[in-house]
């Protein structure tokens, strides 16, 4: 199954109740569910990584719907069809220096 296919799934299945809900409501729980899938990662917990990025996926996908944006097509115009020095100039910063991040430590290690 392809990204298209399922967004198709999840707007006949949760459209009409996700456009009730609506954009801030979804926002809101996308927010929650990336909070658990930071705690599972900072919890090295595979089951809780697996589970929360589904969670995460489906909240975006929601979103888009309610947008009615094309998932699949933004994802690939945006990171398939551009080189990755491309891709990298969004997110210049090295991985050394967040991972030797004193702030970001401290803020994981506060919601402990």
């Amino acid at each position: 199954m392809n990204i298209s296919e399922f967004q198709k799934i999840m707007k006949e299945r949760f459209g009409e109740e996700d456009r009730r809900r609506g954009p801030y409501f979804l926002t809101v729980v996308l927010t929650s569910e990336v909070g658990e899938l930071a705690d599972a990662i900072k919890k090295n917990n595979r089951d809780g990584i697996r589970e929360e990025l589904a969670d995460v996926m489906f909240c975006v996908v929601s979103l888009a719907n309610v947008f009615d944006i094309d998932l699949e097509k933004e994802v690939v115009e945006k990171y398939v069809n551009q080189s990755k020095e491309k891709i990298r100039e969004k997110w210049p910063e090295p991985v050394e220096k967040w991972k030797n991040n004193i702030v970001l430590k401290k803020f994981f290690l506060n919601r402990i």
